[in-house]
């Protein structure tokens, strides 16, 4: 079965590598430059041992990087699930439970309610945190920067 939003993404890349997807601030951000990072996360996340059809929360406002994740997660067929960024604890851990994901790719100015969730989030193996480190968590970027764009 073909990937629709993979091949979707390259053909944006392709044909409009220069053309932006998204102005964020005083960020402008191209497709070739959206290709590429998601490329890379995807690499990621496949060594991670995310697999086609696993679960994957997403908790970002609206930035560059929900793009990237939501791209990436969806190219090696596993399934993003948009946490609303406002829930509070419990809530985190009944969304994240109920949905059993496998792997939390977030901002870290959402981190103090996921990490009070944490202990609760019984399915999750993999945390993947943008922005300041914290224990138990992968950096985002150093994912970015470890992974070559296959």
């Amino acid at each position: 079965m073909a990937n629709f939003i993979g091949q979707y993404l390259d053909w944006c890349a392709e044909f409009n590598a220069d053309g932006e997807y998204l102005v964020y601030g005083d960020r402008r951000c191209t497709w070739r430059e959206l290709n590429l990072r998601v490329a890379r996360l995807a690499s990621g996340l496949l060594d991670l041992g995310i697999q086609p059809g696993d679960k994957v929360v997403l908790m970002f406002h609206n930035c560059p990087e929900f793009f990237e994740a939501n791209y990436a997660i969806q190219r090696i067929g596993a399934i993003p699930v948009p946490m609303n960024y406002r829930f509070t604890a419990r809530e985190i851990a009944y969304q994240t439970n109920h949905c059993e994901a496998v792997a939390y790719i977030l901002e870290d100015i959402w981190l103090e309610q996921v990490l009070a969730a944490k202990p609760e989030l019984n399915t999750v193996k993999h945390f993947i945190l943008r922005g300041k480190a914290s224990k138990g968590m992968q950096s985002y970027e150093k994912i970015m920067s470890k992974y070559a764009a296959n």
